[in-house]
């Protein structure tokens, strides 16, 4: 007779037990859902920083793009440099020329003048 209430004792230990473990599952499942939610949301906005970093990294040129542009107008400040150095040496000469032809006018008249 005694073996009665205590098998009833032990089934109801393990009931308890059983929905200890029950509830505790429960628990741990809602935690991991909501870890799992907070892990996609996460992922979603990191995905949204990756689009933002390629959209703006498709903005800017290349370095070796700006060092080609660079160097074409590094080359063309140098031509320019040297045709203006070149054009003033020809203006230089025109006007060396000019002033010698002025003054050979200049003694051609006061000598045709005085004669």
């Amino acid at each position: 007779m005694n073996d009665v209430p205590l098998r009833e004792h032990v089934r109801e230990l393990m009931l308890e037990r059983e929905k200890a473990q029950n509830a505790t599952f429960q628990a741990t499942l809602r935690e991991t859902e909501l870890k799992s939610m907070e892990v996609e949301r996460r992922l979603g906005q990191l995905n949204e920083l990756r689009n933002e970093v390629l959209t703006d990294r498709a903005r800017f040129i290349e370095r070796t793009e700006v060092d080609l542009q660079l160097k074409n107008i590094r080359e063309k400040i140098e031509s320019l440099s040297e045709w203006k150095s070149k054009t003033i040496g020809y203006i230089s000469a025109v006007i060396f020329i000019i002033s010698i032809l002025s003054s050979f006018i200049a003694t051609t008249v006061t000598i045709w003048i005085q004669k």
